[in-house]
């Protein structure tokens, strides 16, 4: 963000976020971090939306605020009250920020989020199956990835059954598919 880089993952404090000197990213003063949230909301993942950084926890959405002047810097919450369920459920779009709630797939310009699964596929989060699909398995969030390719979203999980799924949702019409790989797949990119 800017000419800085911002880290997060801190086990002993999960609601830290830390920036590194400017244009220096291998360089990363003590003194130089925010506790965004709680211990107990953890910050999950961040980036770069519209120049602007950001960071997830994982009950919201915050921004990080910059201040040019003085090299100060700061965050504070979204109207975005949702946060990730897996560190890696989460992927930039021209349109916005998609990324995975407990609630659905969700996207968002930092703003209130914008369902785009309850139509078809909301009932995997609530623990019933679709279509014979079964119910995404939240016990495993570390299979659960978002990626953006080509006007898509590829949302990879793992079911109950302990099977790995992709479902694809075009952007344009708002439509989910499936597709199946031979062979499990963790992540595409």
């Amino acid at each position: 963000v800017g000419e800085y880089a911002f880290a997060l993952g801190d086990p002993r404090q999960p609601g830290r976020l830390y920036r590194s000197k400017r244009a220096m990213p291998e360089s990363w003063p003590a003194t130089e971090y925010e506790d965004v949230c709680a211990a107990s909301e953890e910050l999950m993942n961040g980036g770069a939306y519209a120049s602007a950084g950001f960071v997830f926890s994982r009950d919201r959405l915050y921004t990080i605020l910059l201040n040019d002047l003085d090299g100060s810097w700061t965050t504070e919450p979204t109207a975005c009250a949702e946060g990730l369920v897996g560190r890696w459920a989460q992927a930039i779009t021209p349109f916005g920020i998609a990324f995975v709630s407990p609630f659905g797939v969700r996207i968002t310009q930092g703003g209130p989020p914008e369902d785009l699964s309850s139509a078809q596929i909301g009932p995997l989060f609530q623990g019933k199956t679709v279509h014979g699909y079964l119910p995404i398995d939240f016990t495993v969030p570390t299979a659960l990835r978002l990626e953006y390719h080509d006007h898509e979203l590829w949302f990879t999980y793992q079911d109950r059954g302990g099977a790995r799924r992709q479902l694809i949702l075009n952007l344009f019409d708002k439509i989910w598919r499936s597709y199946l790989f031979g062979e499990p797949l963790s992540c595409a990119y």
